[in-house]
């Protein structure tokens, strides 16, 4: 029998492209659905409890850096309260992506089904807080070259509708070089204001970006003015 399966796989070994062969290689070392799920867990920040059900599992390898990376969808029921006025069963789902052999973190979303979270109360110190502890335990490397990046230019369009079907506040965190934001490194978090947990994280982060001194630079009151003069 084990003589039977050894020609089986030399078989299909043979059938088997050398891309092919070469992309199974790359795979080994994974972690398996059980060893994936229980590093999810462990970042007990997300909120990944017992009611969660853990979905699919998928693979994804990226040919140009050989990284192996695993893609989680979770699901939990929701079924409304007593007093609420909606009685529909809903779902909330949580999709993570880590590195599928050493289980680190790359990113986070999570979406919810129904519900109203207007009448949440929204402390954005104390949330902000929790967004600053998650980063600085499992990002520190990049987030002590951050600070708050707030956009004035951008701006929720619709704050009453946004405030009624999702529950958590958002905030960038962008590297700042010589007194200057550069947008374009940033962390991107969000943290449910109900639970505390963290509803969303990604990471846009180029680690080969050199910066030149800010001696010399105007200030911005002189940009504006010499921009006003330059015009009737």
């Amino acid at each position: 029998a084990d003589m039977a399966v050894a020609e089986n796989d030399a078989t299909a070994q043979k059938s088997l492209t050398e891309t092919e062969l070469m992309g199974i290689s790359k795979l080994e070392g994974v972690l398996n659905r059980e060893e994936l799920d229980s590093k999810a867990k462990q970042i007990t920040e997300f909120g990944i409890d017992s009611d969660y059900v853990l979905n699919e599992v998928n693979y994804y390898l990226n040919t140009d850096t050989d990284e192996v990376f695993a893609y989680l969808t979770y699901y939990k029921r929701v079924v409304p309260s007593e007093d609420s006025d909606d009685r529909n069963v809903s779902y909330s789902y949580k999709r993570l992506t880590l590195d599928a052999k050493s289980g680190d973190i790359v990113s986070l979303s999570t979406s919810y089904g129904g519900g109203d979270y207007s009448k949440i109360e929204r402390d954005r110190d104390a949330l902000q807080k929790k967004a600053e502890a998650f980063l600085q335990k499992y990002f520190n490397q990049h987030f002590v070259k951050t600070d708050l990046y707030e956009d004035t230019g951008y701006a929720i369009p619709y704050p009453e509708l946004y405030y009624r079907y999702y529950p958590s506040e958002s905030y960038v965190f962008s590297q700042k070089e010589n007194g200057y934001f550069f947008p374009t490194n940033s962390l991107h978090i969000s943290v449910n204001a109900e639970t505390g947990t963290i509803d969303s994280f990604y990471k846009n982060w180029n680690e080969n970006v050199v910066f030149d001194s800010a001696n010399g630079i105007i200030s911005n009151d002189t940009a504006c003015a010499a921009y006003a003069k330059a015009h009737e």
